[in-house]
């Protein structure tokens, strides 16, 4: 049986080197360009998969009218009730600022 290093130095005469060599001295070869397009499809299935487990829950935050974001690509949701914006921060009294003076 033949050495990788011998394996990856033959060479077919006239045509450089051989394809079938070539692909077992370089097994990455054919992975970017499928790169490409196999990610945008694992975020879509991603984003499904998170749509249907939050279905339920998304509907209700809308009949309350809240802000749904998705995070995680999309297999996890933040729900935030926009009347928050509404409160304010009380005031502090100079007998609570730490400082320990009236």
């Amino acid at each position: 049986m033949l050495s990788h290093r011998s394996r990856c130095k033959h060479q077919n005469p006239g045509s450089g080197k051989s394809e079938r060599i070539s692909a077992l001295c370089n097994p990455s070869t054919g992975i970017a360009k499928y790169k490409v397009w196999v990610i945008p499809i694992i975020r879509l299935t991603l984003t499904r998969i998170g749509q249907c487990l939050f279905a339920s829950a998304d509907a209700l935050a809308q009949r309350h009218e809240w802000q749904v974001t998705p995070v995680h690509h999309g297999l996890g949701r933040r729900y935030r009730d926009p009347r928050f914006d509404c409160f304010r921060a009380p005031a502090r009294s100079p007998a609570r600022d730490g400082t320990g003076h009236a």
